[in-house]
């Protein structure tokens, strides 16, 4: 089975967003 077959869990934000604000 593939992953995006799987129930995904609650959204996250990704903390790639905290480098992403100056």
């Amino acid at each position: 089975l593939n992953e995006t077959t799987l129930p995904k869990p609650t959204p996250r934000p990704p903390k790639n967003n905290i480098n992403n604000n100056p």
